[in-house]
Protein backbone atom coordinates (compact mmCIF):
# COMPACT_ATOMS: atom_id res chain seq x y z
CA UNK A 1 0.00 0.00 0.00
CA UNK A 2 1.49 3.21 -0.71
CA UNK A 3 2.28 5.83 2.35
CA UNK A 4 0.57 8.71 1.03
CA UNK A 5 -2.61 9.75 -1.47
CA UNK A 6 -2.34 12.73 -3.67
CA UNK A 7 -6.01 13.59 -4.72
CA UNK A 8 -6.02 16.39 -7.60
CA UNK A 9 -9.49 16.48 -8.72
CA UNK A 10 -9.33 17.72 -12.48
CA UNK A 11 -12.52 19.86 -14.35
CA UNK A 12 -11.52 21.50 -17.67
CA UNK A 13 -7.67 22.17 -17.46
CA UNK A 14 -6.50 20.54 -20.16
CA UNK A 15 -3.29 23.10 -21.02
CA UNK A 16 -3.00 22.59 -17.71
CA UNK A 17 -3.45 19.75 -15.98
CA UNK A 18 0.15 18.30 -17.54
CA UNK A 19 2.00 20.46 -15.65
CA UNK A 20 0.54 19.55 -12.34
CA UNK A 21 0.78 15.86 -13.23
CA UNK A 22 4.30 16.41 -14.44
CA UNK A 23 5.62 18.24 -11.03
CA UNK A 24 3.77 15.99 -8.51
CA UNK A 25 5.09 12.74 -10.33
CA UNK A 26 8.80 13.93 -10.24
CA UNK A 27 8.75 14.25 -6.65
CA UNK A 28 12.07 13.22 -4.47
CA UNK A 29 10.00 10.97 -2.57
CA UNK A 30 8.25 8.02 -4.53
CA UNK A 31 6.12 5.93 -2.01
CA UNK A 32 2.60 7.51 -3.05
CA UNK A 33 -0.48 7.13 -5.29
CA UNK A 34 -1.79 9.73 -7.25
CA UNK A 35 -5.20 9.60 -7.26
CA UNK A 36 -6.86 11.78 -10.44
CA UNK A 37 -10.72 12.76 -10.36
CA UNK A 38 -12.17 13.87 -13.38
CA UNK A 39 -14.90 15.55 -12.29
CA UNK A 40 -17.15 15.29 -15.53
CA UNK A 41 -14.64 17.66 -17.56
CA UNK A 42 -16.18 18.84 -20.87
CA UNK A 43 -12.48 19.08 -22.83
CA UNK A 44 -9.68 16.78 -23.31
CA UNK A 45 -8.56 16.16 -19.75
CA UNK A 46 -9.97 12.73 -19.14
CA UNK A 47 -7.68 11.49 -21.98
CA UNK A 48 -4.64 13.60 -20.83
CA UNK A 49 -5.44 11.77 -17.65
CA UNK A 50 -6.00 7.98 -19.01
CA UNK A 51 -2.22 8.60 -20.46
CA UNK A 52 -0.69 9.13 -17.58
CA UNK A 53 -2.31 5.97 -15.74
CA UNK A 54 -0.86 3.94 -18.64
CA UNK A 55 2.59 5.56 -18.18
CA UNK A 56 2.82 5.52 -14.64
CA UNK A 57 1.31 2.69 -12.16
CA UNK A 58 0.92 5.18 -9.13
CA UNK A 59 -1.98 6.87 -10.93
CA UNK A 60 -5.54 5.86 -10.62
CA UNK A 61 -8.18 8.10 -12.93
CA UNK A 62 -11.86 8.28 -11.01
CA UNK A 63 -14.18 9.19 -13.76
CA UNK A 64 -17.25 10.90 -12.36
CA UNK A 65 -20.28 13.01 -13.41
CA UNK A 66 -19.94 16.79 -12.56
CA UNK A 67 -20.89 17.79 -9.11
CA UNK A 68 -17.94 19.97 -7.93
CA UNK A 69 -14.62 20.29 -5.95
CA UNK A 70 -16.12 19.27 -2.86
CA UNK A 71 -17.87 16.02 -4.47
CA UNK A 72 -14.41 15.51 -6.54
CA UNK A 73 -12.54 15.55 -3.44
CA UNK A 74 -14.86 13.39 -1.21
CA UNK A 75 -14.53 10.79 -4.06
CA UNK A 76 -11.01 10.48 -4.00
CA UNK A 77 -10.63 9.86 0.00
CA UNK A 78 -13.11 6.96 -0.43
CA UNK A 79 -10.84 5.48 -2.72
CA UNK A 80 -7.50 6.31 -0.85
CA UNK A 81 -5.73 3.82 0.62
CA UNK A 82 -2.97 5.80 2.10
CA UNK A 83 -1.52 6.70 5.50
CA UNK A 84 -1.53 10.19 4.86
CA UNK A 85 -3.55 12.60 2.35
CA UNK A 86 -2.46 15.72 0.44
CA UNK A 87 -4.79 17.58 -2.03
CA UNK A 88 -3.37 19.51 -5.06
CA UNK A 89 -5.58 21.87 -7.59
CA UNK A 90 -5.04 20.56 -11.15
CA UNK A 91 -3.90 23.80 -12.54
CA UNK A 92 -1.13 24.31 -10.19
CA UNK A 93 2.41 22.74 -9.35
CA UNK A 94 4.20 21.74 -6.47
CA UNK A 95 7.94 21.74 -5.34
CA UNK A 96 10.04 18.80 -5.55
CA UNK A 97 10.04 18.37 -2.09
CA UNK A 98 6.40 18.86 -1.44
CA UNK A 99 5.20 15.28 -0.17
CA UNK A 100 8.67 14.83 1.54
CA UNK A 101 9.45 17.96 3.64
CA UNK A 102 5.45 17.99 4.66
CA UNK A 103 5.74 13.90 5.89
CA UNK A 104 9.33 13.90 7.05
CA UNK A 105 8.29 17.09 9.43
CA UNK A 106 4.76 15.42 10.48
CA UNK A 107 7.06 12.11 11.64
CA UNK A 108 9.57 13.83 13.30
CA UNK A 109 7.29 15.91 15.90
CA UNK A 110 4.70 13.12 15.93
CA UNK A 111 2.33 15.91 14.81
CA UNK A 112 -1.65 15.95 12.94
CA UNK A 113 -0.89 17.90 10.53
CA UNK A 114 1.98 20.04 8.91
CA UNK A 115 1.40 23.00 6.98
CA UNK A 116 3.57 25.15 4.49
CA UNK A 117 4.01 28.18 2.95
CA UNK A 118 2.41 29.09 -0.76
CA UNK A 119 4.17 30.65 -3.35
CA UNK A 120 1.51 32.92 -5.38
CA UNK A 121 2.29 33.34 -9.03
CA UNK A 122 0.44 35.22 -11.38
CA UNK A 123 0.94 34.27 -14.99
CA UNK A 124 0.93 36.32 -18.39
CA UNK A 125 -0.25 35.96 -21.60
CA UNK A 126 2.79 34.67 -22.78
CA UNK A 127 2.71 31.87 -19.93
CA UNK A 128 5.66 33.33 -18.06
CA UNK A 129 5.55 34.43 -14.57
CA UNK A 130 4.64 38.12 -14.32
CA UNK A 131 4.78 38.50 -11.02
CA UNK A 132 5.10 36.37 -7.60
CA UNK A 133 4.39 36.82 -3.71
CA UNK A 134 4.60 34.42 -0.56
CA UNK A 135 2.03 33.58 1.78
CA UNK A 136 4.26 32.49 4.84
CA UNK A 137 4.00 32.18 8.91
CA UNK A 138 6.94 34.22 8.66
CA UNK A 139 5.39 37.21 11.16
CA UNK A 140 4.93 34.05 13.29
CA UNK A 141 8.27 31.96 13.05
CA UNK A 142 9.94 29.81 10.90
CA UNK A 143 9.35 26.16 12.18
CA UNK A 144 6.45 26.55 14.64
CA UNK A 145 5.23 23.53 16.53
CA UNK A 146 1.81 24.32 18.40
CA UNK A 147 -0.06 21.71 20.77
CA UNK A 148 -3.06 21.86 22.48
CA UNK A 149 -4.66 25.67 23.72
CA UNK A 150 -1.79 27.13 22.47
CA UNK A 151 -2.86 26.42 18.74
CA UNK A 152 -6.17 27.79 19.15
CA UNK A 153 -4.43 31.30 20.88
CA UNK A 154 -2.75 31.75 17.85
CA UNK A 155 -5.00 30.33 14.87
CA UNK A 156 -6.60 33.85 14.75
CA UNK A 157 -3.31 35.94 14.32
CA UNK A 158 -2.55 32.89 11.89
CA UNK A 159 -5.54 32.63 9.76
CA UNK A 160 -5.17 36.75 9.27
CA UNK A 161 -1.81 37.31 9.43
CA UNK A 162 0.03 34.15 7.21
CA UNK A 163 -3.12 33.39 4.54
CA UNK A 164 -2.19 29.79 4.48
CA UNK A 165 -4.50 27.86 6.91
CA UNK A 166 -7.81 28.08 4.91
CA UNK A 167 -7.40 25.61 1.89
CA UNK A 168 -6.41 22.14 1.46
CA UNK A 169 -3.40 22.01 -0.75
CA UNK A 170 -0.68 23.32 1.94
CA UNK A 171 -0.40 20.60 4.14
CA UNK A 172 -0.24 16.47 4.88
CA UNK A 173 -3.52 14.80 6.48
CA UNK A 174 -3.59 11.89 8.67
CA UNK A 175 -5.96 9.60 6.91
CA UNK A 176 -7.25 8.14 10.48
CA UNK A 177 -8.34 11.15 11.99
CA UNK A 178 -10.32 12.31 8.73
CA UNK A 179 -12.06 8.69 9.30
CA UNK A 180 -11.81 9.25 13.14
CA UNK A 181 -15.70 8.17 14.60
CA UNK A 182 -17.46 10.39 12.03
CA UNK A 183 -15.94 10.61 8.22
CA UNK A 184 -15.04 13.98 8.07
CA UNK A 185 -15.70 15.43 4.51
CA UNK A 186 -16.05 18.27 2.41
CA UNK A 187 -19.25 20.30 3.06
CA UNK A 188 -20.98 20.10 -0.37
CA UNK A 189 -23.64 22.90 -2.24
CA UNK A 190 -21.06 25.50 -1.27
CA UNK A 191 -19.68 28.35 -3.92
CA UNK A 192 -16.91 29.20 -1.26
CA UNK A 193 -14.79 28.30 1.68
CA UNK A 194 -16.25 24.20 1.82
CA UNK A 195 -11.69 23.95 1.70
CA UNK A 196 -11.66 26.43 5.32
CA UNK A 197 -15.15 24.06 7.27
CA UNK A 198 -13.00 20.86 6.13
CA UNK A 199 -9.76 22.40 7.75
CA UNK A 200 -11.26 23.87 10.52
CA UNK A 201 -13.41 20.19 11.95
CA UNK A 202 -9.42 18.71 10.95
CA UNK A 203 -7.88 21.28 13.02
CA UNK A 204 -10.50 20.37 16.22
CA UNK A 205 -9.38 16.74 15.19
CA UNK A 206 -5.48 17.62 15.81
CA UNK A 207 -3.36 17.70 19.08
CA UNK A 208 -0.24 19.05 17.28
CA UNK A 209 0.24 21.20 14.53
CA UNK A 210 3.58 22.67 12.70
CA UNK A 211 3.55 25.64 10.10
CA UNK A 212 7.09 25.69 7.87
CA UNK A 213 8.01 29.10 6.45
CA UNK A 214 8.93 27.58 3.41
CA UNK A 215 7.11 27.55 0.23
CA UNK A 216 6.12 24.09 -1.17
CA UNK A 217 3.27 24.80 -2.87
CA UNK A 218 2.83 26.98 -6.04
CA UNK A 219 -0.38 28.43 -6.86
CA UNK A 220 -0.79 29.63 -10.35
CA UNK A 221 -3.01 32.44 -11.11
CA UNK A 222 -4.01 31.86 -14.72
CA UNK A 223 -5.40 35.05 -16.80
CA UNK A 224 -9.26 35.13 -15.91
CA UNK A 225 -9.35 32.07 -14.42
CA UNK A 226 -8.82 31.77 -10.61
CA UNK A 227 -11.76 31.92 -8.47
CA UNK A 228 -10.72 34.78 -6.89
CA UNK A 229 -11.81 37.39 -9.18
CA UNK A 230 -14.80 35.64 -10.40
CA UNK A 231 -18.26 36.82 -9.00
CA UNK A 232 -19.42 34.40 -6.06
CA UNK A 233 -22.80 34.76 -5.92
CA UNK A 234 -24.30 34.75 -2.01
CA UNK A 235 -20.79 35.35 -0.96
CA UNK A 236 -21.65 36.29 2.81
CA UNK A 237 -24.25 33.31 3.57
CA UNK A 238 -20.87 31.35 2.87
CA UNK A 239 -18.51 33.65 4.40
CA UNK A 240 -20.67 34.14 7.73
CA UNK A 241 -20.49 30.06 8.17
CA UNK A 242 -16.43 30.27 7.86
CA UNK A 243 -16.41 33.42 10.81
CA UNK A 244 -18.80 31.82 13.22
CA UNK A 245 -17.83 28.57 12.87
CA UNK A 246 -13.59 30.03 13.41
CA UNK A 247 -14.77 31.95 16.48
CA UNK A 248 -16.59 29.17 17.84
CA UNK A 249 -14.30 26.91 17.38
CA UNK A 250 -11.29 28.95 19.54
CA UNK A 251 -14.12 29.81 22.09
CA UNK A 252 -14.36 25.96 22.42
CA UNK A 253 -11.13 25.45 23.25
CA UNK A 254 -10.79 28.44 25.75
CA UNK A 255 -8.76 30.78 23.45
CA UNK A 256 -10.28 33.66 22.74
CA UNK A 257 -8.56 36.10 24.68
CA UNK A 258 -8.03 39.98 24.74
CA UNK A 259 -4.82 39.40 22.94
CA UNK A 260 -5.95 37.87 19.68
CA UNK A 261 -9.71 39.12 19.63
CA UNK A 262 -8.45 42.20 17.41
CA UNK A 263 -6.55 39.40 15.36
CA UNK A 264 -9.75 37.58 14.67
CA UNK A 265 -11.88 40.94 14.08
CA UNK A 266 -9.23 41.62 11.44
CA UNK A 267 -9.69 38.35 9.60
CA UNK A 268 -13.49 38.76 10.02
CA UNK A 269 -13.73 42.35 8.42
CA UNK A 270 -11.44 41.33 5.69
CA UNK A 271 -14.04 38.74 5.04
CA UNK A 272 -16.93 41.00 5.17
CA UNK A 273 -15.56 43.93 3.10
CA UNK A 274 -14.72 41.12 0.66
CA UNK A 275 -18.37 40.44 0.87
CA UNK A 276 -19.61 43.93 0.25
CA UNK A 277 -17.03 44.05 -2.64
CA UNK A 278 -18.86 41.20 -4.52
CA UNK A 279 -22.07 42.85 -4.65
CA UNK A 280 -20.56 45.99 -6.91
CA UNK A 281 -18.64 43.41 -9.55
CA UNK A 282 -19.45 44.24 -13.00
CA UNK A 283 -20.68 40.00 -13.09
CA UNK A 284 -23.18 40.43 -10.55
CA UNK A 285 -26.83 40.15 -11.77
CA UNK A 286 -28.59 41.68 -8.37
CA UNK A 287 -30.72 44.89 -8.63
CA UNK A 288 -30.35 48.02 -6.90
CA UNK A 289 -33.11 47.34 -4.49
CA UNK A 290 -31.70 43.54 -3.62
CA UNK A 291 -28.25 44.94 -3.14
CA UNK A 292 -29.32 47.83 -0.44
CA UNK A 293 -31.36 44.94 0.97
CA UNK A 294 -28.21 42.40 1.55
CA UNK A 295 -26.25 45.28 2.39
CA UNK A 296 -28.86 46.38 4.98
CA UNK A 297 -28.61 42.69 6.21
CA UNK A 298 -25.35 42.58 7.10
CA UNK A 299 -25.07 46.03 8.47
CA UNK A 300 -27.49 44.74 11.17
CA UNK A 301 -25.94 41.57 11.49
CA UNK A 302 -24.34 41.53 15.10
CA UNK A 303 -20.97 39.92 13.92
CA UNK A 304 -20.27 42.63 11.60
CA UNK A 305 -21.05 44.77 14.41
CA UNK A 306 -19.04 43.69 16.80
CA UNK A 307 -15.92 42.97 13.78
CA UNK A 308 -16.16 46.30 12.90
CA UNK A 309 -16.04 47.71 16.66
CA UNK A 310 -12.53 45.63 17.65
CA UNK A 311 -10.75 45.74 14.29
CA UNK A 312 -7.41 46.88 13.83
CA UNK A 313 -6.28 47.52 10.57
CA UNK A 314 -7.86 47.26 7.16
CA UNK A 315 -6.33 48.08 3.93
CA UNK A 316 -6.23 52.28 3.36
CA UNK A 317 -8.88 51.79 0.03
CA UNK A 318 -11.55 50.55 2.57
CA UNK A 319 -10.76 53.00 5.63
CA UNK A 320 -14.09 54.68 4.83
CA UNK A 321 -16.12 51.95 5.48
CA UNK A 322 -15.97 51.25 8.85
CA UNK A 323 -17.97 54.46 9.99
CA UNK A 324 -20.66 53.85 7.43
CA UNK A 325 -21.04 49.93 8.80
CA UNK A 326 -21.37 51.18 12.34
CA UNK A 327 -24.04 54.15 11.54
CA UNK A 328 -25.84 51.60 8.91
CA UNK A 329 -25.52 53.79 6.48
CA UNK A 330 -26.62 51.33 3.54
CA UNK A 331 -26.76 54.58 1.03
CA UNK A 332 -23.33 55.82 1.47
CA UNK A 333 -21.93 52.57 2.15
CA UNK A 334 -23.16 50.98 -1.69
CA UNK A 335 -21.71 54.58 -2.71
CA UNK A 336 -18.62 53.85 -1.76
CA UNK A 337 -18.20 50.15 -2.77
CA UNK A 338 -19.31 51.73 -6.20
CA UNK A 339 -16.48 54.40 -5.97
CA UNK A 340 -13.51 51.65 -4.93
CA UNK A 341 -14.71 49.21 -7.33
CA UNK A 342 -14.30 51.54 -10.09
CA UNK A 343 -11.38 52.98 -9.56
CA UNK A 344 -9.64 49.34 -8.95
CA UNK A 345 -11.28 48.39 -12.32
CA UNK A 346 -9.57 51.57 -14.32
CA UNK A 347 -6.41 50.70 -12.41
CA UNK A 348 -6.43 47.88 -13.63
CA UNK A 349 -7.03 48.87 -17.56
CA UNK A 350 -5.39 51.40 -17.62
CA UNK A 351 -1.23 51.18 -18.12
CA UNK A 352 0.32 50.99 -15.89
CA UNK A 353 2.82 54.66 -15.73
CA UNK A 354 6.66 54.07 -14.57
CA UNK A 355 6.88 53.84 -10.71
CA UNK A 356 8.00 56.77 -9.07
CA UNK A 357 10.89 56.26 -6.43
CA UNK A 358 9.76 54.95 -2.80
CA UNK A 359 9.50 57.63 -0.52
CA UNK A 360 11.98 56.95 2.29
CA UNK A 361 10.00 57.14 5.19
CA UNK A 362 11.31 59.33 8.27
CA UNK A 363 13.61 59.05 10.49
CA UNK A 364 11.02 58.86 13.22
CA UNK A 365 9.07 56.28 11.19
CA UNK A 366 11.89 54.10 10.88
CA UNK A 367 13.10 54.01 14.44
CA UNK A 368 9.93 52.90 15.29
CA UNK A 369 9.35 50.29 13.04
CA UNK A 370 12.85 49.32 14.71
CA UNK A 371 11.19 49.07 18.02
CA UNK A 372 8.35 47.31 17.03
CA UNK A 373 10.48 44.79 15.33
CA UNK A 374 12.50 44.24 18.54
CA UNK A 375 9.41 43.79 20.95
CA UNK A 376 8.17 41.02 18.52
CA UNK A 377 11.72 39.28 18.68
CA UNK A 378 11.06 39.70 22.88
CA UNK A 379 7.92 38.92 23.06
CA UNK A 380 6.70 36.03 20.71
CA UNK A 381 3.72 36.42 21.68
CA UNK A 382 0.92 37.83 23.70
CA UNK A 383 -0.73 41.65 23.56
CA UNK A 384 2.42 43.66 23.25
CA UNK A 385 3.81 40.70 20.49
CA UNK A 386 0.41 41.90 18.42
CA UNK A 387 0.45 45.41 18.74
CA UNK A 388 3.86 45.73 18.05
CA UNK A 389 3.19 43.98 14.68
CA UNK A 390 -0.04 45.69 13.89
CA UNK A 391 1.95 49.28 14.37
CA UNK A 392 4.47 48.34 12.30
CA UNK A 393 2.13 46.86 9.42
CA UNK A 394 0.37 50.39 9.53
CA UNK A 395 3.79 52.33 9.80
CA UNK A 396 4.97 50.50 6.72
CA UNK A 397 1.80 50.73 4.55
CA UNK A 398 0.23 54.00 5.76
CA UNK A 399 2.93 56.21 7.32
CA UNK A 400 3.50 57.19 10.77
CA UNK A 401 0.68 60.35 10.78
CA UNK A 402 -2.31 57.41 9.58
CA UNK A 403 -0.85 55.25 12.02
CA UNK A 404 -1.28 57.57 14.72
CA UNK A 405 -4.32 58.63 13.60
CA UNK A 406 -6.01 54.95 14.02
CA UNK A 407 -4.15 54.56 17.49
CA UNK A 408 -5.69 57.46 18.85
CA UNK A 409 -9.03 56.53 17.15
CA UNK A 410 -8.66 53.03 18.13
CA UNK A 411 -8.32 54.55 21.83
CA UNK A 412 -10.63 57.18 22.08
CA UNK A 413 -13.72 54.60 20.29
CA UNK A 414 -12.43 51.97 23.53
CA UNK A 415 -12.54 54.43 25.89
CA UNK A 416 -16.14 55.38 25.14
CA UNK A 417 -17.55 52.00 24.50
CA UNK A 418 -16.46 51.78 28.27
CA UNK A 419 -18.38 54.67 29.66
Amino acid sequence: MPKVSIIAPVYKVETRVGWCINSILKQNYRDFELILVNDGSPDDSLRILRNYEKLDSRVRVLDIPNQGVSNARNTGMQAARGEYIQFVDSDDVVDPDYTKTLLETLEMYDADTVICGISVEHMGTDGRIAARNALTCEQFGKECVLEGKVLFENLPFLVWASCTVEGPCNRIYKRSLIEKQQLLRFPEGMHYGEDFLFNLEYLDRCCRAVFLQKTLYHYMMWPGESLARKYVPNLYQGQKRQLVRLRRLVEEHGALTDANRGCMANYEVGQIVKSMMALVSPQCPDSLVSKKQQLCAMVQDPLVQEAFADYQYLEPQYMAIPRLVVNRDVGGLLQELNSIGSAARALAASPAPPAPPAPRPGLVNRMLVKVCRGLQKLFRKGFIHKWARITELNLTTVGLKTTMKRIVGKLTGRSRRRK
